[in-house]
């Protein structure tokens, strides 16, 4: 990428501010390529057919990256006839689910053929500065595998299903960096193997 990228002041030219050109590399986006080799490569259901995101009617706060994957396919079966799929959800089929002890709301968009489920959620997190003050909110996308557990939810007076925050992985930031897993380790539960280390934790 190239163009204008800021002002300096040219003190040459009695003091004046001119513009700076320049130029950056930066690598590109992978999403919209894995999105298209999961839809070529796996059976997938037709993309989500709401006209406007906007009209979307969720409990929680619905991640906008989900989205992203709703405009190719609403719903897919990843390695279907192993011992490993992955069945992405529909998106009617979405739940809200609660951390516990943080009450914190994730979705529950992933099911594993051992019972356990992945979770997304906009995590927002304080960014330290040099001296280790609080610097700005960064919002970050985090995907979570665990098996949920039911509790009684006291304040609607019913069962519920929720997650204990120990056994919680975060094993993506992003479903980028999750889709690039999957499709790297064949579809086996890359967070499973010897070695692997959480991404970030609660």
């Amino acid at each position: 990428m190239a163009g204008f990228i800021g002002v300096k002041l040219d003190r040459l030219k009695g003091e004046r501010l001119e513009p700076e050109i320049g130029w950056g590399v930066r690598e590109g986006e992978k999403l919209p390529a894995l999105l298209a080799e999961i839809k070529c490569e796996h059976p997938t259901q037709p993309a989500f057919a709401m006209p406007d995101p906007a009209d979307f009617i969720f409990g929680s706060r619905f991640p906008n990256e989900l989205f992203r994957l709703l405009e190719l396919f609403d719903g897919a079966t990843l390695y279907a006839g192993t011992d490993h799929p992955w069945r992405i959800r529909r998106s009617s089929d979405y739940e809200s689910c609660m951390l516990l002890g943080l009450n914190l709301r994730l979705t529950h968009f992933i099911d594993l053929a051992d019972g356990r489920c992945l979770y997304c959620l906009d995590y927002f997190r304080f960014i330290k500065a040099p001296d280790g003050t609080p610097d700005r909110e960064e919002e970050q996308f985090w995907v979570v595998v665990s098996k949920p557990e039911k509790y009684f939810d006291k304040l609607f007076q019913r069962e519920a299903s929720g997650l204990n925050r120990s056994e919680a992985q975060v094993v993506a930031k992003g479903l980028e960096q999750l889709f690039e897993r999957i499709l790297k380790a064949g579809g086996r539960y890359f967070f499973d193997e010897p070695g692997f280390t959480p991404e970030d934790s609660f």
